[in-house]
């Protein structure tokens, strides 16, 4: 094994990772068909246009797509959000396909998407959660 010189100790100890990639981005995870976790980043220039801004409101707007293809929800709703958090948990309405999040500011003249996430299918509530069935030839799952 080959000792490392006190420089190579220094970079090692230094190569931690970021608390944030100067990116803003918003991402979310389904807990479960009815509870969706949401958390996201600002880069450093939109925190300074923001805190620049006299008056404004931090949201998530979610969207709702019957299908993922769609540019157009079919419903959205938005929930405001504290500045200093970056992580929130939001219900979803029953019988929802696809969602995407939109992390969007709001002054009273303006409103602007800063991030959005992918769009994500949002597995039925009547799934069945029974260990998948890979199927034979000639044989269904139902036949076994």
């Amino acid at each position: 094994m080959k000792a490392l010189l006190p420089e190579e100790e220094k970079v090692e100890e230094e190569q931690a990772l970021p608390k944030n990639y100067n990116e803003s981005q918003v991402s979310c995870v389904l807990r479960n068909p009815v509870w969706l976790f949401v958390f996201w980043n600002m880069s450093e220039s939109d925190s300074l246009m923001l805190k620049k801004l006299d008056n404004y409101s931090l949201m998530l707007r979610i969207c709702f797509f019957q299908n993922a293809e769609d540019q157009v929800p079919d419903e959205a709703f938005e929930v405001q959000t504290a500045t200093e958090t970056q992580e929130q948990y939001v219900l979803i309405p029953a019988g929802k396909k696809y969602v995407k999040v939109e992390l969007v500011y709001t002054t009273a003249s303006v409103g602007k998407v800063l991030a959005f996430s992918p769009v994500i299918r949002i597995p039925s509530p009547n799934t069945s959660t029974s260990t998948p069935c890979i199927e034979m030839q000639g044989a269904s799952c139902s036949d076994i």
